[in-house]
């Protein structure tokens, strides 16, 4: 005869509703299930990466964080007030403020220090406005900026060389509003990755005999490795190898009779510094450049097969201007908040008020999975 005690439909039901009630991470996806716990069942697709979809139209709190992780941004206007009414409060702030945004509004300090939100405040910001500010986000928006805008730069010089001054003006302004006088954190990078696009553009567009302009690119990046280390408001390391080797290449550009060969030939065909890709994006250009301007990428081109077959051979091969000075700077914080991906929540009460029995009970239930914590523990412990 069996003497294992039985465990009843409804004793298994109260132990799934009772940890709902006090640590809903310990029920697994059936549980949840079981219990048609919609909102923890959303919540654990989007941790999972996937997506939820508006019911009928509406979206809930759920389909809603699951549009804007997805850059959905466009959902922002559709949302109406009634549904933004039934949101969480915090949500719904983030709705009004995202609006506010999309407006030409700018973002607020609360929300520009949440790392987790900077790829959708980007995503939020006006086409063309310039990127300024005292937050992280800003200082780490405005530089993604800076360096599209150089992006064009380049474009513009093989393909369309009408636009070249407008661009470069609206680089040099984005490079002026990242300026900071501040050494440390999201401040002090910025400002030295402006220096550094500001010392290239004065030295691609300087002429030989130009030697103020000259000496202001390389002054740029002097300023900073004159203030010694960081403690001293300079900068320490990789990032200090790196501005060294471009004040060196500066220095010695200074001398010769084209100051403009600095220019990175990957950028000039349009890719980023090392990239493999350098071959396609010269195959893309000499589709669209206009034929005086053929020489120009192929000059290019030409520069990179022999800086790779220096390198093929072991040699050192000559120096280019690398930007930018630190890459993880420019990428998309990988970064989870609480507005976006909550964790899990105690279930709401769906009940009503307990008889004595059933607190009772309950804390019978309670006390058994906290001397069945202690116990897991103490064995894991010896």
């Amino acid at each position: 005869m069996n003497d294992a005690p039985h465990t009843w439909p409804e004793q298994t039901e109260r132990v799934r509703y009772v940890r709902a009630r006090l640590d809903p991470a310990r029920l697994d996806d059936g549980d949840i299930e079981a219990l048609d716990w919609q909102g923890e069942a959303c919540r654990r697709i989007l941790t999972a990466g996937g997506t939820v979809e508006p019911v009928d139209g509406r979206h809930d709190e759920w389909s809603l964080r699951s549009a804007l992780l997805s850059g959905e941004t466009s959902v922002l206007d559709t949302i109406q007030s009634a549904e933004c009414e039934e949101l969480p409060h915090d949500l719904a702030d983030l709705v009004l403020s995202l609006r506010r945004i999309r407006q030409g509004g700018g973002v607020d300090t609360r929300l520009g220090h949440d790392r987790s939100l900077f790829g959708l405040l980007e995503d939020c910001l006006p086409d063309g406005r310039l990127v300024y500010g005292a937050t992280a986000f800003h200082h780490w928006a405005g530089t993604r900026r800076l360096y599209r805008l150089l992006d064009d730069v380049h474009w513009a010089m093989a393909c369309e060389l009408q636009d070249t001054d407008r661009v470069v003006r609206a680089t040099l302004q984005q490079a002026a509003a990242l300026r900071n006088p501040e050494s440390r954190g999201v401040a002090g990078a910025a400002d030295r990755e402006a220096r550094a696009v500001q010392a290239y553009l004065a030295y691609l567009h300087a002429r030989p005999g130009d030697r103020d302009r000259l000496d202001k690119g390389v002054g740029l990046l002097e300023d900073i490795l004159k203030r010694g280390g960081r403690r001293r408001g300079g900068v320490d390391g990789e990032q200090r190898r790196r501005m060294h080797a471009l004040s060196e290449l500066l220095q010695a550009l200074r001398f010769k009779s084209k100051p403009h060969d600095v220019l990175n030939p990957y950028f000039t065909l349009c890719v980023e510094h090392g990239s493999s890709e350098w071959g396609q994006g010269w195959r893309d250009l000499r589709r669209q450049v206009p034929p005086e301007q053929l020489e120009y990428i192929n000059g290019a081109k030409d520069r990179i097969r022999r800086i790779e077959t220096a390198r093929r051979l072991g040699d050192e091969g000559e120096a280019l201007y690398e930007l930018p000075l630190d890459e993880q700077f420019l990428w998309v914080p990988d970064a989870r908040g609480e507005l976006l991906h909550p964790g899990p929540r105690l279930l709401a009460r769906r009940t009503p008020p307990s008889t004595e029995q059933e607190k009772s009970w309950t804390a019978d239930q309670a006390a058994q999975e906290i001397i069945g914590r202690c116990a897991a523990r103490l064995r894991n412990d010896h």
